[in-house]
This record gives C-alpha cells, structure tokens and sequence, in this order.
C-alpha cells in the first residue's frame, strides 16, 4: 500500500495505528515494561538537552513573570525526559536504590506543588492589579512579607537551591 491509502484507511478507522519498534528490557514481560529503542534513544537525549538549555535561557531573558514560568516548564520538560530515559529495572539496582520511575514521579509532584504555589502566590500578591512583569513585585516584601517570602522559598525550589524539595530531586 502506499502511504496515501494507509492515511486514508487510517482516518477511515479501518487501519490499525502504526506501532513503533520499543523492546522489552526486563526480558521477563514483553509487552509490560518497555523502554525506547537504542535507535530512537539518542535522539530524544537530544531533545531533553535542548528543551533544558533553550527554556532555561529564554525564561532568563523574560520579565513577564508568567512568561518565565512557561519557559521554566519548558526546561522542567527536559529533566523530566531524561529520568525517564533513565529508566531501570528494580533488578538491575542494589538494596534501597529508588528507580528512575519513582525519582520522576517524586519530581513531578513536587514540581507540581511548587507551581502552584508560585501561581496562587503571585495571585494573593496583589489583589487591587495583576503582576505581569518582574517590576510589579517590588515592595512585596514591605506590603506582604509572608507571601514574599513564600514566594522567594517556591522560586528558590524551582531553580534547585538546597534546601528544598526540587533540590533533593536532583539526587535522585
């Protein structure tokens, strides 16, 4: 078949969707516990590299605090991407180890209640008008400087400094 008549079989619902070659790195359970194949694995190394060094020096360049945030996410991507190519079997690690899965999930609910909390945050920071740029919180620390503070602890988890929890991800 040509690839116009799988697309057209395919959008028809005819046509099963394409699989892509993963193999079974367990060796026990095909099927169960996959990982990408050797061939697609550089590739996406290389895309967690890029999406870690171009969000992170685009949200350097942002005084739109939401903006930051979004390219900061975008850098998040990539260190999510690479514990997830990381991936090994409970078998393949000595007694106590955490997995690659577990370091993730620990990275995504902490990177998920940080970014929530700067976002409720900036929210409560200024009830009278909305902060938009890095200009619209100074003073906080002078009109709320519980929130201020709060506010300094998230940002200081996102970007990874000791001794909060994205930090401890790090080791993981």
């Amino acid at each position: 078949r040509t690839r116009f008549e799988q697309l057209r079989l395919r959008f028809a619902g005819q046509a099963e969707a394409p699989t892509v070659p993963i193999r079974d790195w367990t060796g026990t359970h095909p099927g169960r516990a996959q990982r990408v194949s050797d061939i697609d694995q550089p590739m996406l190394w290389v895309i967690a590299i890029l999406t870690m060094v171009v969000g992170a020096v685009l949200a350097i360049a942002q005084s739109d605090v939401k903006r930051m945030l979004a390219y900061s996410s975008v850098a998040h991507t990539g260190f999510l991407l690479t514990g997830v190519l990381g991936v090994q079997s409970a078998s393949e690690l000595a007694e106590g180890q955490v997995t690659s899965l577990q370091a993730v999930l620990f990275y995504l609910a902490t990177y998920g209640v940080v970014t929530i909390g700067v976002f409720a945050l900036l929210a409560a920071a200024r009830s009278d008008r909305p902060v938009t740029t890095d200009a619209d919180l100074t003073g906080l620390s002078q009109s709320h400087p519980a929130i201020a503070t709060l506010l300094a602890i998230c940002l200081f988890s996102l970007i990874g400094l000791p001794p909060t929890p994205e930090e401890v991800d790090a080791f993981l």
